[in-house]
């Protein structure tokens, strides 16, 4: 699951996952405006797992992140540049986009 910034309005849930079919991306999370993730997730993050379910999968993420409310915790297992780590996130709240 790659974590990317995508400048798409709409909205997002704690972590929105998007399918981008059209431009190649198979697996992603969007951050950025959504508030859905403190800073400890970047752009480019491979998510492996959160606590000690693997991820792989768009449904697999969604069906974890199904299971976190608002101001939750966990553990996410990541990868950045090549190196494996572990970071704590806390679950933002969903805020529907104004149009």
């Amino acid at each position: 699951m790659l974590a990317v910034s995508t400048g798409i309005g709409g909205a997002s849930a704690g972590i929105a996952v998007e399918e981008l079919s059209r431009l190649g991306v198979k697996n992603m999370i969007r951050i950025g405006s959504s508030g859905a993730l403190q800073p400890e997730v970047k752009v480019g993050d491979l998510i492996l797992k959160v606590d000690d379910t693997v991820v792989s999968s768009n449904s697999t993420l969604a069906s974890i992140i199904a299971n976190y409310n608002s101001g939750d915790q966990a553990t996410l297992t990541i990868q950045r540049d090549g190196k494996e780590q572990t970071v704590s996130v806390t679950f933002g709240e969903y805020k529907p986009s104004e149009q």
